[in-house]
């Protein structure tokens, strides 16, 4: 329409605790009611049979999909490096290890200085997707990415974790939303990164929620995907949205290899 303006509307939660604490609290715009399908989409489509459910297991977990997701890192079991040793507790967590049940779990560094002297690496995936995404694919991804992190940690090096959510709404305006998952001081939650990056609630019950309390209107089929660049600066590594980066993740195996060349790319 001639004469619109394009607006952005951004929201950050800069922690899980503050992301779960809005999506409890935030009630959605007058826009929205009646037409909330962060409340009126079924199990099929979003693996969780409510809204309240869907809150249980961002706080909890779903242990199916933490299952699945889990086991893709031991999939790639690595060898520790030379600085780094097996402890109950320690900078942060083996996941071959947390997933197989052993007792000692953590990386303990022999040099108290050489975690310290490696960078933080920032990783920020696009959970947003169409529609016709089946959820496998989503918690194929999610288990690449926590395969991807499992080795990155294991050099020695903090990750931080992003889950985003671009949306194009009405006459161009954009939808920027963000949740951290993991801070780099953290250990990783297994239950939490699962629902994060791998539950498709995160997107089709979470994210939903967050458009319904940001964006003043509603939007048939919740907008466009979209993955914008210029707000994502200061990360190593950005997945795109699936269905808008040429990758299938219908396979898990496939789905680790090409998470692994892709920070293989943005590394180089």
């Amino acid at each position: 329409m001639e004469g619109s303006v394009m607006t952005d509307y951004v929201y950050t939660a800069e922690s899980w605790d503050e992301f779960l604490r809005d999506l409890r609290g935030n009630r959605p715009q007058r826009a929205w009611i009646g037409k909330q399908a962060s409340i009126d989409e079924g199990f099929s489509f979003t693996r969780s049979r409510s809204w309240e459910h869907c809150i249980e297991l961002a706080e909890k977990g779903d242990k199916l999909v933490t299952e699945q997701v889990a086991s893709a890192a031991v999939k790639v079991t690595f060898e520790a490096g030379p600085t780094w040793e097996y402890a109950p507790v320690g900078a942060f967590p083996c996941i071959p290890a947390y997933a197989a049940g052993v007792p000692e779990d953590m990386f303990v560094p022999l040099d108290d200085g050489a975690a310290n002297s490696k960078p933080i690496v920032r990783i920020a995936v696009n959970v947003v997707c169409s529609a016709w995404v089946d959820p496998q694919d989503i918690i194929n991804r999610g288990a690449a990415v926590v395969a991807l992190i499992d080795k990155i940690q294991s050099e020695g090096q903090r990750v931080e974790l992003i889950a985003f959510c671009h949306i194009e709404g009405r006459r161009g305006d954009r939808l920027i939303m963000s949740a951290t998952v993991k801070r780099p001081e953290e250990p990783i939650d297994m239950d939490r990164v699962a629902f994060a990056l791998a539950h498709p609630s995160m997107l089709r019950r979470a994210f939903f929620r967050v458009v319904e309390f940001l964006y003043p209107h509603y939007l048939g089929g919740y907008g466009r995907c979209a993955h914008y660049d210029d707000v994502l600066k200061g990360s190593d590594l950005n997945l795109r949205s699936i269905g808008t980066d040429n990758v299938t993740y219908g396979d898990r195996d496939q789905a680790i290899a090409k998470v692994q060349e892709l920070w293989d790319e943005a590394a180089a």
